[in-house]
């Protein structure tokens, strides 16, 4: 019976640790995934010239970038074509700032940018995609040491119950 519990106990620290690992690697992970995205947008806006609707229903439908950014802001500009009275520059503003904080503020100055296409946006992306990049470079080293330390903190709580139970 203590065999089971002290397993329990462990399994349980197990789920903390990986809910919690998801949790901190969830802007990291969504900016890598915006970063390759925007290099797509960015292709497909500015060099090609194809239209917003059609890149995002095609090329920026799948992903963890399609998931939080690209799905709601084409459902919200679905909804304010249907009268809901929001312009796309609202739409994008909706779906950003739901975003974790440092993405939020350097996806924001996108939105009004989004349907003009040409070399403004060209260098508004390129920004944008420069920051991700930076943010995802300096925040591996930053998260991979706090998510040890968070294991650490974790197993040697569940050996501590453990130990106490026993």
């Amino acid at each position: 019976m203590r065999l089971i519990g002290a397993i329990l106990i462990f399994c349980g620290a197990l789920w903390g640790y990986m809910k919690y690992r998801a949790q901190v690697m969830l802007p990291l992970r969504l900016a890598r995934a915006l970063a390759g995205d925007l290099a797509v947008l960015r292709s497909g806006v500015c060099v090609n010239r194809r239209p917003l609707p059609a890149l995002l229903a095609r090329e920026l439908s799948e992903g963890i970038g399609a998931q939080y950014v690209w799905i709601p802001f084409t459902n919200a500009l679905a909804c304010s074509a249907e009268g809901a009275g929001m312009t796309a520059r609202d739409c994008w503003t909706q779906v950003v700032d739901s975003l974790p904080p440092p993405l939020s503020v350097w996806l924001l100055p996108l939105g009004p940018l989004l349907g003009s296409g040409g070399e403004v946006v060209d260098q508004a992306i390129d920004e944008v995609r420069e920051e991700l990049l930076c943010y995802v470079h300096t925040g591996e080293e930053r998260k991979s040491e706090q998510l040890k330390l968070s294991a650490a903190l974790c197993f040697s709580g569940a050996c501590f119950v453990v130990l106490l139970l026993l």
